[in-house]
């Protein structure tokens, strides 16, 4: 990962090939992972999904939604998303992708049933809509969802921000149900990665806040 780490809201995934596989509350207006950041600071990382296109065409299309995305312009982005999946119906990536917009445009259900699709397709091999699907399960306090499909993606993402994210968030869903030990040391693992992201101070003083005020679940 480059010096520029960084996460979006919503996954979107573009045709590249992963370079680096080793690698609510006022409050929560930082929503889940919701790490923002300025246009020219994404890190191409987070775009990499499965390279599954079989066509250039696809591809193109869904570069151009991804960029359109990027700009805000949601509606031209899902155009060239629905112009990209009429070539490639059964595209992870596409179909994920579409799922992100109809998030951003706050279309949760919508948005929960297209991630599904995308697993489906990928069968299960991308990440990326697994982690945006357990991000809206903690929205919708589905904590029980949420913690398994992050400890999913921690047990098969290969990603070095994937898993620091999956980290991070499979935290905020531990203290929801007081495993307060389990949500520290998650915790833990997410900043080993994001401590020098500015954009991560105040999630992380988010939770960490959380935590104090987290009652231990007895067994």
């Amino acid at each position: 990962v480059g010096s520029e780490m960084c996460i979006r809201d919503r996954i979107f995934l573009s045709s590249c090939n992963n370079k680096n596989s080793e690698s609510k509350e006022s409050t929560d207006a930082v929503s889940e992972i919701d790490i923002s950041f300025s246009k020219n600071q994404i890190d191409n990382d987070i775009f990499n999904g499965v390279d599954n296109f079989k066509t250039s065409r696809a591809k193109k299309l869904n570069s151009e939604g991804i960029n359109f995305a990027k700009e805000y312009d949601y509606a031209r982005a899902k155009s060239k998303f629905l112009e990209a999946l009429d070539i490639e119906p059964n595209n992870s990536t596409i179909i994920n992708n579409l799922g992100n917009i109809a998030e951003l445009n706050e279309n949760l259900d919508k948005a929960i049933e297209l991630y599904n699709q995308s697993m489906i397709a990928s069968d299960s091999l991308d990440m990326n809509p697994i982690l945006n699907l357990g991000v809206i399960y903690y929205e919708k306090f589905r904590i029980d969802e949420s913690i398994e499909l992050f400890e999913h993606v921690i047990s098969h993402g290969k990603i070095t921000t994937q898993l620091a994210t999956a980290h991070f968030q499979l935290s905020k869903s531990y203290i929801e149900v007081g495993e307060c030990r389990k949500a520290e040391i998650e915790l833990n693992l997410a900043k080993k990665v994001f401590s020098d992201v500015p954009e991560f101070k105040a999630k992380f003083e988010y939770v960490e806040n959380k935590l104090e005020n987290c009652v231990q679940h007895r067994i």
